[in-house]
């Protein structure tokens, strides 16, 4: 049996000769005491650490070790010469061999059976057997071309560290290995093995390359950038086998601490670690575990950003980055904005803005090495002030849509989103339609509009979403038809408002179903006028009212919304003759005006057809067949086309008579 013992040695016992190798070879007995000068705590193993079972009958040699692990069994009872016979618990058959190999990882309760009337005839031990995972380890290169390995905490209690051929050494799991020193500077080769105390010598290994140096130089820190999130990721320029920490102070404090963060690669994320109450400044230490020397890079501050998005500019305030710092850059929606050597500026006012417009910001501190990047800050631009309301808004009707125009205002630029606005009463006013123009007038097509008089204004906002206050009202003429009976129609409508000097005349115009204007009719009461159509106008289709200005507004010319008429040709048929040679009401016959397409059919009693023409002055003379038809009733059908267009079709009963 041998033992190991590591020591915490002071700083003034590091420069023991190869201090790897540096033993004391002391024989005792059948101990031999391994003394190393550079250690952590100590720690004493047995070779052989023997387990024994529950109630004492037999033991192992290995209780614990990594997959295969062989081990062999020591019978303690003193029963003689009798059978015992061996369950390994990894479904092999039961068997009298004290030597049994394990090729799977797992724990194993081991079962010895005794060949005696014995109670209890079975003893059990358990044994634990690891996979064999290579160690993770971390090589330390140190000045003077010394170099160290810093094993992990797990999963073996102890690594063995084979700098060499023949140097080698133990170190307990999470530390650092006694330093090698090499000489010289090159590639060496370490194999770093795992250990479980008491196990066997079958456990994982890891193979590393150290590379040596006389200096270890400064590191580096590239950049650092915030994140909205309050996530920081901070960039470096690393060597590879030297360990470092990231170091902080709070406020621009010259104290650090370390963060225990490890480095992917190259980049470090810093993700809500730290109270984002406090602004930060970040260094790396390169740590030398061999001599216990840190090496320092650059300090780079964090840049914290504030933003208030003012009337006509955007405030962005910040803390002074550090004395080391050399010069800031403003980032405006991703472009190089502003730039200015006075680092220790905290504020800049962005006054060249475009109102209701997004920028996000982001400042650039400059240091003789390396840089610091804020979080981005976002908000919209907006500039508030009053707008004129719209003055001198006139309207009429084309046809079913209404027309706008008005007097533009400064404020209503290129573009400008208008809004028409509508009242039954000229007080409580309805939100209309909404559209952008150039110029100041607009047709708009709303169905609401041709369902009752209403009274208009027009309001308008800027690119800055300012509103403007409604404008002067306007009322344009609005027609209602009414048919008193047939040609007849009453025709009324509001006073259009606003005229300075009033109306000079309102018109009633006459269009046929092309709107070609037919007629115009004068008209002296300024809301009513009714309409009585003649055959002269039997292809009138709609009316409209149009008004002409007085005074200042005489070349003002306004019109209604149309209505739709139709001219009723009325064809009169009596309901009885007598053709009976006196001379009066000979014929029966169609009265009333001329129409196209005619057709006229008279039928008797038992349906036969007694007369037919197409030509309108032509009656029937009650004869039939050469013969005068017999006194009754008849019953006669008209068909034809107006001058309008429209079909007509009659029918009815009338009566033939003798006296």
């Amino acid at each position: 049996m041998f033992y190991i013992a590591l020591f915490n040695y002071p700083k003034g016992l590091r420069n023991c000769t190869r201090q790897v190798n540096y033993l004391a070879l002391i024989q005792r007995k059948r101990f031999i005491r391994l003394a190393i000068c550079w250690g952590v705590l100590a720690l004493s193993v047995a070779a052989h650490a023997q387990k024994t079972s529950k109630i004492g009958r037999f033991s192992v040699d290995k209780p614990i070790g990594c997959a295969p692990l062989t081990i062999n069994i020591s019978e303690l009872d003193n029963f003689g010469n009798i059978s015992r016979q061996y369950l390994y618990g990894d479904s092999t058959p039961v068997t009298n061999s004290t030597t049994h190999t394990f090729n799977t990882p797992g724990t194993f309760n081991i079962v010895q059976v005794i060949g005696l009337d014995i109670n209890p005839k079975t003893d059990t031990l358990e044994i634990t057997v690891n996979s064999p995972e290579p160690p993770q380890v971390t090589v330390a290169n140190c000045r003077n071309f010394s170099a160290s390995v810093k094993v992990p905490a797990s999963p073996y209690d102890y690594y063995r560290v084979y700098y060499t051929a023949v140097d080698s050494v133990d170190v307990l799991a999470g530390n650092y290995a006694v330093p090698h020193d090499y000489g010289v500077a090159g590639s060496f080769p370490v194999r770093v093995k795992g250990f479980y105390n008491g196990g066997n010598d079958g456990c994982g290994e890891t193979n590393v390359m150290i590379n040596t140096r006389r200096e270890l130089t400064d590191p580096i820190l590239n950049s650092m950038e915030t994140f909205q999130d309050s996530t920081m990721l901070i960039s470096a320029t690393l060597n590879s086998g030297i360990s470092y920490v990231l170091q902080v102070s709070e406020n621009n404090g010259s104290t650090f601490s370390e963060i225990p963060l490890v480095f992917q690669g190259n980049q470090i994320l810093l993700d809500q670690l730290l109270p984002m109450t406090n602004d930060y400044c970040f260094r790396l230490a390169a740590y030398d575990p061999c001599n216990n020397e840190y090496y320092y890079s650059n300090t780079l501050c964090q840049v914290s950003l504030a933003a208030s998005f003012e009337q006509y500019r955007n405030l962005l305030n910040w803390i002074p980055p550090g004395t080391a710092a050399q010069s800031f850059e403003i980032y405006r929606n991703d472009t190089l904005y502003y730039q200015s050597a006075n680092a220790q500026a905290t504020q800049y006012p962005d006054s060249t803005l475009i109102c209701n417009t997004d920028y996000c910001y982001q400042i650039k501190v400059n240091y003789p090495v390396g840089f610091a990047m804020s979080q981005v800050v976002c908000g919209t631009s907006f500039e508030k002030q009053n707008l004129a309301p719209i003055t001198g808004i006139y309207s009429t009707y084309h046809g079913d849509d209404l027309f706008f125009s008005w007097q533009g205002t400064e404020q209503a630029g290129p573009n400008t989103t208008y809004q028409t606005m509508y009242s039954f009463d000229g007080s409580n006013f309805s939100t209309g339609a909404t559209f952008r123009s150039d110029v100041s007038e607009q047709v708009v097509s709303n169905p609401q509009f041709l369902k009752n008089s209403y009274s208009y204004t027009i309001r308008y906002s800027d690119e800055c979403d300012n509103l403007s206050p409604p404008g002067t009202i306007t009322r344009p003429v609005f027609l209602n038809s009414e048919q008193q009976q047939t040609n007849t129609f009453h025709l009324t409508w509001n006073r259009y408002l606003p005229l300075t000097d009033g109306v000079r005349q309102y018109y009633v115009d006459l269009w046929d179903i092309n709107m070609v204007l037919l007629t115009t009719f004068d008209v002296w009461d300024p809301t009513f006028y009714e309409l009585r159509l003649t055959s002269e106008y039997s292809n009138a289709a709609y009316v409209t009212v149009r008004a002409e200005g007085l005074g200042v507004d005489a070349d003002f010319v306004t019109t209604s919304n149309r209505r739709a008429i139709a001219f009723h040709s009325d064809l009169y048929l009596p309901s009885a003759f007598t053709p009976n040679g006196d001379g009066l009401n000979e014929e029966f016959g169609v009265k009333g005006p001329e129409v196209s397409d005619f057709i006229f059919r008279i039928y008797n009693r038992w349906g036969e057809l007694v007369f037919y023409t197409t030509e309108q002055p032509k009656g029937w003379n009650g004869v039939f067949k050469g013969a005068h038809a017999p006194q009754g009733t008849y019953r006669y059908y008209v068909e034809g086309t107006d001058a309008g267009g429209r079909l007509i079709k009659k029918s009815g009963n009338f009566v033939l008579l003798k006296n």
